[in-house]
C-alpha cells in the first residue's frame, strides 16, 4: 500500500480514488516554521532548531513517523522548486547542509532514512487575499465574528509562542497529561555511551511513573549511525532489553522496543499478563482485544481502538479502566 507524507497542516485523511485502484494512506503533519520566514499573519519566533537539545527532539519526531513506514514524502515547496530535488540530491551525496526550515530538518532526514531517492515539493506560492475576505467579513455584517476569529489566533500563537520558549519538553509532556485528552508516547532513543546508563533509564522510568502514571506508553529504539552523529555504534538489542525490564520494574504497564525484531513489540495485559497484542516491527500481527479489554480479565486496555460496542464480551461487571484513559478507550 502506498503511504504519503505531506508535511504542511496537521490532518490526517485517506485520498478517494477509483474502485479499481487501492487507496493510499496520507498523514498530513503540521509544524511552526523552524526557521521563522516571517510571512504569516502571525509568527511564532521559534529558538535555534540546529542546537542539540532541539536536535534531539527532531531526531525523536522522525523515529515515530518512521512507523507510518511512507512510500512517498511530499513537502511544503514549491510545486515548481528545481533547488529541492538538487538540495535533497546534494544532502544523499554528504554535499548540501541541512538548514533550519523544516522541510530540510523532518523532510529530508526522515525520506534519507527510509532509502527515499527523491522528495515530492507540491506547494503553490501566493498571497492569501487577507483585505479582500475582511472587506467581505464587513460588508456582510460579520466584521466582528472575523475580528474576534482573528484575535483569538493570535493569542493562541502568542500563547504557543511562550509556551515553546520558557517550558522544556517533560513540562510539556506534564501539561498534555494533567491539562488535554491528547493521546501520546514517549520515545527514547538510545545511542550508545550518551544515553544508555541503566541507572538513567531507572530515573527515566521513575520520572515518567510519578509524573505522568503507569499507563503513558514508553518506547526505547535501537539508535544507527547517520547524518551528523556517526562515530557511535548502532544500540546492542541487549541495551533496550535491559531498558525494558528496567521501567517494568519501576512499575510502567507498557514499555516497547523499537528498531528491532523483538518480543519486546508486543501488549499483554498488566491485570493478568494475557498477551493481547502480538507486532513484527511495525506491523500488528494478531489482535485479542475485545472492545479495548482484556479477554481474560477485562481490564481495559488505555489507547485509541476501533469502536466496537460499550462493554467486553462476556466482561460482564468485572470490567476495570487502567489508569486515567478511559475516556480514550473508543
Amino acid at each position: 500500500m502506498r503511504k504519503i507524507i505531506l508535511l504542511t497542516l496537521l490532518v490526517a485523511a485517506p485520498l478517494c480514488w477509483g474502485q479499481a485502484e487501492a487507496r493510499p494512506e496520507i498523514l498530513v503533519l503540521g509544524t511552526y516554521h523552524m526557521a521563522n520566514h516571517n510571512r504569516d499573519i502571525y509568527n511564532i519566533q521559534a529558538d535555534d532548531d540546529l542546537s542539540p537539545k532541539r536536535q534531539q527532539e527532531i531526531a525523536e519526531v522522525i523515529e515515530v513517523l518512521k512507523r507510518f513506514r511512507p512510500t512517498k514524502i511530499a513537502i511544503e515547496a514549491d510545486v515548481d522548486s528545481k533547488a529541492i530535488t538538487s538540495n535533497y540530491t546534494g544532502y544523499l551525496a554528504g554535499k548540501y547542509t541541512l538548514s533550519r526550515d523544516e522541510t530540510d530538518q523532518i523532510g529530508f532526514r526522515l525520506a534519507k532514512e527510509l532509502g527515499h531517492k527523491a522528495v515530492y515539493p507540491v506547494n503553490v506560492v501566493g498571497e492569501f487575499p487577507m483585505q479582500r475576505v475582511q472587506d467581505y467579513a464587513k460588508a456582510h455584517g460579520k466584521g466582528d465574528k472575523f475580528e474576534a476569529m482573528m484575535a483569538q489566533a493570535g493569542a493562541m500563537v502568542k500563547e504557543q509562542d511562550e509556551y515553546l520558549r520558557t517550558h522544556s519538553v517533560l513540562e510539556t509532556l506534564e501539561w498534555l497529561k494533567k491539562e488535554t485528552k491528547v493521546w501520546f508516547e514517549i520515545t527514547n532513543l538510545m545511542i550508545p555511551t550518551l544515553n544508555d546508563d541503566p541507572a538513567e533509564t531507572r530515573k527515566l522510568a521513575a520520572w515518567v511513573l510519578t509524573h505522568l502514571g503507569a499507563d503513558v506508553p514508553l518506547h526505547f529504539t535501537a539508535f544507527h549511525p547517520d547524518f551528523k552523529l556517526q562515530d557511535k555504534p548502532r544500540t546492542p538489542a541487549e541495551t533496550l532489553h535491559r531498558a525494558r525490564a528496567i521501567a517494568l520494574e519501576t512499575g510502567i504497564h507498557y514499555v516497547y522496543e523499537g528498531n528491532i525484531f523483538s518480543d519486546g513489540a508486543d501488549t499483554s495485559c498488566p491485570g493478568c499478563g494475557e498477551l493481547l497484542i502480538r507486532r513484527s516491527w511495525h506491523d500488528v500481527l494478531e489482535n485479542r482485544l475485545v472492545r479495548g479489554a482484556c479477554p481474560k480479565c477485562a481490564m481495559v486496555i488505555p489507547g485509541v481502538w476501533e469502536k466496537t460496542g460499550d462493554a467486553a464480551a462476556g466482561a460482564g461487571n468485572t470490567r476495570r479502566t487502567a489508569g486515567n484513559y478511559g475516556h480514550l478507550n473508543l
